[in-house]
């Protein structure tokens, strides 16, 4: 938001048309958006990768320490590979969104779709 309010103040000193000042300000909306997207895929590709490191055993490698019991409740051999497959879909999303001009809501959604196809089957069923 703060970042969205020095743009709109660094367009109204141009003294650009209404119009054109509107597509601007916008356009930077859309920018910082993007920005806290490409933030979370970075997380939440992090995320799949300790989930990677637990299950092989290498605890200290971990990035979110602060959050090892999860880690180590649902890091198993079993899900090893489905949480690899979801960091490599994570990052190559977040690739395509940092090199093309792709929908981000478009991408968001087709990523989710492949979430749950990678991890399917791989969510113990409580008996």
């Amino acid at each position: 938001a703060a970042v969205r309010a020095g743009e709109e103040r660094a367009i109204e000193e141009l003294g650009l048309p209404a119009r054109e000042a509107d597509q601007r300000a916008r356009r930077a909306g859309r920018g910082a958006e993007r920005d806290e997207l490409l933030a979370a895929l970075e997380e939440l590709a992090s995320w799949y990768r300790d989930l990677v490191v637990v299950a092989s055993g290498a605890e200290s490698a971990v990035i979110h320490f602060d959050r090892l019991p999860e880690l180590r409740e649902d890091a198993t051999r079993e899900r090893m590979l489905g949480a690899e497959r979801a960091c490599e879909a994570v990052r190559e999303t977040w690739r395509l969104l940092e090199e093309l001009n792709l929908n981000p809501g478009l991408a968001l959604q087709a990523l989710l779709i492949r979430l749950r196809r990678e991890l399917a089957g791989t969510v113990p069923v409580p008996a």
